[in-house]
Parts: structure tokens; C-alpha cells; sequence
């Protein structure tokens, strides 16, 4: 169970409608599913890296949005 206090520091972020398109595209173009997909959308829409160990981002390898470690 994650403490109250660090909850409060962690912000949770949706994709903007205007990006939802995003997903479809990018589900279909890296052969990933749809929680794959919207993560991505949401790295992509906000400038982050997703960091991880996920086999099925091996797609996106080389890309600046996906660390792997």
C-alpha cells in the first residue's frame, strides 16, 4: 500500500481528447495493445519517457519516448 503523503506527489495524467486519435495510430503502427498504446500516447502528449522492462515496448526501441532497463 502506497502512504497518503507520497500519493499527494504523484500526479496522474489522462490523455487529452484532442490525442485519443494518437492511440489507434499507434497501436496500429507498433503492433501494441491498447494500455501500450495509451501509455505511449500519454509519453508522446507529455513529453516523458516511459521507463521499463515491458517486452512488448521492444517495438518502440530506439525511439526518445521508451528506456528500457
Amino acid at each position: 500500500m502506497v502512504s497518503s503523503d507520497l500519493l499527494s506527489k504523484i500526479p496522474v495524467l489522462a490523455l487529452p481528447v484532442s490525442s485519443c486519435n494518437m492511440v489507434g495510430a499507434l497501436a496500429l503502427r507498433f503492433n501494441l495493445d491498447f494500455d501500450d498504446a495509451y501509455q505511449t500516447a500519454v509519453a508522446q502528449s507529455f513529453d516523458l519517457t516511459i521507463v521499463t522492462m515491458d517486452n512488448d515496448f521492444i517495438r518502440l526501441e530506439g525511439h526518445r519516448f521508451v528506456t528500457f532497463l
